[in-house]
């Protein structure tokens, strides 16, 4: 399992489709439905809260690259 970030949020480079099942934080499996070939609608991400003040630090990877469940609950915690 990978190590998630837990300092500073530094998003990594989506350079091949593959890395599209990426974290952009902590590169594990985010477990992306669309990812996998599959609807949006699958997504576990669908119904995920995700905190506002997380989604702006990871912006320029929208519709591109997914957070995992574990990143997101790690960042609510803080």
């Amino acid at each position: 399992m990978a190590k998630p970030v837990t300092t500073r949020l530094k998003p990594l480079p989506v350079s091949s489709p593959d890395e599209q099942r990426l974290c952009p934080l902590c590169a594990g499996d985010n477990h992306c439905a669309v990812a996998s070939g599959q609807d949006a609608s699958q997504c576990w991400c669908m119904t995920a809260q995700f905190p506002p003040s997380l989604l702006e630090q990871t912006v320029e990877y929208a519709g591109k690259q997914c957070i995992c469940d574990q990143c997101r609950q790690l960042f609510e915690v803080r």
